[in-house]
């Protein structure tokens, strides 16, 4: 007979199962996950929560491992960031395996809970020091680099971010030719989230100077429109425009080679998949921005 603490763990394991049997069966394949079968755990949240703070290390992390795909849901995210206990705060990983669960369920919450900014970051600064260790493994360290990305997509956190650090964190991250793909993920979108207008910071300029336009911003966003894999992520179309949104603002001529791109996105017809909707029409609507920007610049 399977003890109290086996037979949870069992359970966390079949819930995980059917979670990734959601997104194999969906009708995109982008990585989403079929909303209604999310939806239908919802009201477990708490209790997977509180597997969170067992005594049992494999107990917890597979609690976490539920949570960090639950928390693709707007409601679920804000049970678990609002909650108590919040697992953020009861849990402190001690391996790489325990960190990726960690910062998956971190990147998720930072997401949909603005307000939780500060407590995420400062969750997750112990594995920060570690992006360019080479010792840790690099799924971590993409993860890593796409929880920031969710955290500097809010303007209201950009000044604390450019304050700890982390963009010439990632610059260096992005620059180094020895860093495979899936390290660097799109630690070349976070720093222009955090520096791109800034006009004391050279960062930007350096990017551009080493091809970010035709070597990154090119080839990401038309992997945005196409569903396509970018270093082994299926980018939304709203990180991958706001990118150029961002440079549209110092660097009109240096984007200009992506209007058609633009135009693309701007007219694309918002596609179905779980959390790709909105994130089409957000993408839209950058785009339209960014083609507006350029239009009334007399030199384009």
């Amino acid at each position: 007979t399977l003890g109290k603490v086996d037979a949870s763990r069992v359970l966390l394991g079949r819930i995980r199962g059917d979670l990734h049997c959601s997104r194999a069966r969906g009708k995109e394949n982008w990585g989403g996950r079929d909303p209604g079968v999310v939806a239908s755990y919802l009201p477990i949240v708490g209790k997977v929560q509180l597997g969170c703070i067992s005594p049992n290390r494999q107990l917890a992390v597979a609690a976490y491992s539920v949570l960090s795909i639950l928390a693709v849901h707007p409601a679920a995210a804000r049970a678990v960031a609002h909650g108590s206990p919040c697992p953020i705060r009861s849990f402190v990983p001690r391996t790489p395996h325990e960190w990726h669960y960690f910062v998956q369920l971190a990147a998720n919450l930072a997401v949909h809970c603005p307000e939780s900014h500060h407590m995420l970051l400062t969750a997750v600064e112990p594995v920060l020091s570690q992006v360019q260790d080479t010792v840790v493994d690099d799924p971590l360290m993409g993860s890593v680099v796409l929880f920031l990305a969710n955290l500097a997509r809010n303007p209201a956190f950009a000044p604390t971010m450019r304050a700890s650090g982390i963009g010439e964190l990632l610059l260096s991250l992005a620059q180094r030719q020895d860093t495979s793909e899936i390290r660097r993920s799109v630690a070349e979108s976070v720093f222009v989230y955090v520096h791109g207008a800034d006009e004391t910071h050279p960062g930007t300029r350096q990017l551009l100077d080493d091809g970010l336009i035709e070597n990154y911003c090119t080839p990401l966003l038309r992997c945005s429109l196409d569903l396509a894999q970018f270093r082994h992520i299926v980018p939304f179309l709203n990180y991958s425009v706001l990118v150029l949104a961002i440079l549209a603002g110092r660097y009109p001529g240096e984007i200009l080679p992506l209007a058609v791109d633009l135009v693309a996105a701007a007219t694309i017809e918002p596609r179905t998949a779980s959390g790709c909707r909105e994130a089409d029409e957000e993408g839209q609507c950058l785009a339209l921005a960014t083609l507006a920007r350029l239009a009334v610049d007399p030199a384009h």
